[in-house]
């Protein structure tokens, strides 16, 4: 999840949006947010199948995920499962 994280993250200039700012932690939670939502979707008990770890971590998925965080927080973020369903 953490590293999922980070993959949302690697598409946005956070230096120049300055760490410690309003804009900053708005744009960390909400891609803490979409991970979690995916994490609830996608990691499942131990007897399922396992999470598709190659799409959660890919550049394209970021990138279609990372369009869902905008200047709002987001109430209920969405995992990616529905909009592959």
């Amino acid at each position: 999840m953490l590293l999922q994280t980070l993959r949302l993250l690697d598409g946005f200039d956070l230096r120049s949006i300055g760490s410690s700012t309003a804009d900053y932690v708005h744009v960390v939670v909400e891609a803490l947010k979409l991970a979690l939502a995916d994490r609830e979707a996608f990691y499942g008990d131990s007897g399922a199948a396992p999470p598709p770890l190659e799409l959660l971590l890919s550049r394209q998925y970021a990138n279609e995920r990372r369009l869902l965080i905008g200047e709002r927080a987001s109430r209920a973020p969405c995992s990616g499962r529905s909009s592959r369903s």
